[in-house]
């Protein structure tokens, strides 16, 4: 059941919208424990990408400079991509969703932020990527970019400062 939702009433997931149908931040519940997120798009958010979603439920693709300003990551649930400027629900925790990831990221490996916009990954030394805490994979991608299973539980951003504290 793809499209499953328990909370709130009248909430589908996979729909997008031009108008807001819910309050910027209502949180969702459905199947796998997933929860979600209502928020708006700042930017085109591609297919099973990761996004930073602001203080104020803005979402966009992820990358490390977002990351590392406030906000927390998700994932867009659907197979297509979503337009700037539109509503929908974002997978802010859960078990059995999509996420894009670097080529050769392996299942229980940790995942990190990339310069790749909405494109995880696995290497935590080049650069200054940002641990997604809370993250793993799965069930591998097939290649660089394609989606892969994630399971994230209480996912937040830690810088290797952070780490160290």
């Amino acid at each position: 059941m793809p499209n499953e939702q328990y909370a709130p009433v009248g909430a589908n997931f996979a729909y997008t919208e031009t108008t807001a149908q819910f309050k910027l931040g209502t949180v969702g519940r459905g199947p796998d424990s997933k929860y979600y997120v209502y928020a708006l798009t700042s930017g085109t958010v591609a297919a099973y990408a990761a996004v930073h979603i602001d203080e104020d439920f803005n979402a966009r693709g992820l990358t490390t400079t977002l990351a590392a300003t406030a906000g927390r990551p998700g994932w867009n649930p659907n197979n297509t991509s979503i337009a700037t400027d539109t509503y929908g629900w974002f997978i802010t925790e859960g078990a059995n969703f999509q996420g894009k990831l670097k080529d050769g990221v392996a299942v229980d490996a940790l995942l990190y932020t990339t310069t790749s916009v909405g494109i995880l990954g696995s290497d935590g030394s080049t650069g200054t990527p940002l641990l997604v805490a809370g993250c793993k994979v799965a069930v591998a991608g097939s290649g660089a970019g394609n989606p892969g299973e994630i399971i994230a539980v209480n996912p937040h951003f830690l810088t290797k400062n952070s780490l160290a504290a």
